[in-house]
């Protein structure tokens, strides 16, 4: 599998009223103790795992390639479940369960981080085909504010 890689640098983007931070691609946003950083992102993705473990979507898979780094001081578990993308119609896509099982990354399907350190992989989800996808939005946990990462 081939991701779209682009490296970038930034300061983190801070939280305005409520909001999320909003970066792009290659730059960090923390929320709660993590901080992410997308990598890259592949669509149009027809399926993943292996030949006994092959996993195909209802409608194609967007797979984010994340570097996520504990940036507090407990333990904290990150969970792929956590995690959405936003389409253009502004409708949020959940990751999927069944793909992330079986993907090569599925370090990020559940994780617990020690502080300061980082783990990277990838994140999978499944959205109807050709749908535009814009953002990523990243999250500490089911009840944090999140981070927006915009993908366009």
């Amino acid at each position: 599998m081939v991701l779209a890689t682009v490296v970038g640098g930034g300061e983190t983007a801070s939280k305005q009223a409520g909001q999320p931070d909003t970066v792009g691609i290659g730059e960090p946003a923390e929320d709660g103790q993590l901080r992410f950083v997308v990598r890259g992102v592949e669509t149009g993705v027809e399926s993943v795992g292996d030949e006994f473990t092959r996993e195909t979507p209802q409608g194609e898979f967007v797979v984010l390639d994340v570097e996520v780094t504990s940036i507090g001081t407990e333990p904290v578990t990150l969970m792929s479940s956590d995690q959405y993308l936003i389409d253009g119609r502004g409708n949020r896509h959940g990751a999927s369960v069944d793909a992330n099982l079986f993907t090569e990354g599925q370090e990020l399907f559940v994780s617990e981080i020690n502080p300061d350190n980082t783990v990277t992989g990838q994140v999978v989800f499944d959205v109807p085909e050709g749908r535009k996808i814009v953002d990523a939005e990243l999250h500490d946990s089911a009840l944090s504010d999140g981070v927006i990462v915009n993908l366009r």
